[in-house]
């Protein structure tokens, strides 16, 4: 049997990709599992994508400002769809 492990993150306790993993260590050795994290939009949602899809680029910028006037650095990513194949 196939298990699908969908879940996004336990609050203060597992990301979703964290809490996935222990839910697929919980279930039987005889199951296979597919892990899919999910998220919302918020929280974890940069790790989330990154897990999911391989076909990003990151980029980390540095000397930014946020809006509390504090430097620091910033990484973005984006993700470049491959070509479809007719």
């Amino acid at each position: 049997m196939v298990i699908l492990v969908a879940t996004g993150s336990f609050k203060d306790v597992f990301n979703p990709i964290e809490a996935a993993e222990v839910i697929r260590n919980a279930l039987s050795p005889d199951n296979e599992s597919v892990l899919l994290p999910f998220c919302d939009g918020g929280e974890y949602t940069y790790e989330v994508l990154k897990h999911n899809f391989s076909f990003y680029h990151e980029i980390t910028a540095r000397n930014v400002v946020n809006p509390y006037g504090q430097r620091g650095r910033s990484t973005s990513c984006f993700f470049q769809y491959p070509q479809a194949v007719s």
